[in-house]
């Protein structure tokens, strides 16, 4: 993996999560449905399923997009398809925002956003699952080769 590999990979973009918080607060209610049982020796306990974190920690799941070469791994596809569509997604909402008429950048914005809208089907982990199923792929690197 390259130095600048990230791991930690955002289905729902930390931009996007932050437009849902009231000015001057810096987490979310997270809802776990499924918490995870921890086992610490003889001890057992099951995660609380609310939590309270900042948007760097929600949604996101480690090595998601993550493509694997032999031993090697690259984040390519987070840097290069995700990253940019979520950029020019942000770009998007933002100019949608406050809109009221016609004007230069209408249409990019507006196709920026539909590409936005398309990938946030298939970038869940559910999204992915159901996408390895309809196509009857059993490896990840051929999934995630269809996005």
């Amino acid at each position: 993996m390259s130095v600048g590999d990230s791991h930690l990979h955002h289905y729902v973009p930390r931009w996007y999560q932050k437009r849902f918080l009231p000015a001057g607060q810096k987490v979310l209610c997270y809802l776990d449905l499924k918490p995870d049982t921890v086992v610490k020796g003889s001890f057992t306990y099951r995660r609380k399923a609310l939590s309270f974190w900042e948007p760097a920690r929600c949604f996101c799941n480690r090595d998601l997009y993550s493509l694997r070469f032999g031993n090697e791994t690259t984040d390519v596809l987070e840097r290069r398809l995700f990253g940019i569509v979520d950029k020019r997604g942000a770009a998007a909402v933002e100019f949608f925002r406050n809109y009221d008429d016609f004007k230069d950048g209408t249409h990019e914005s507006y196709q920026d956003l539909l590409a936005y809208l398309g990938a946030q089907r298939f970038r869940t982990p559910q999204g992915l699952d159901w996408l390895a199923k309809h196509m009857r792929l059993d490896d990840k690197n051929a999934t995630l080769g269809t996005c």
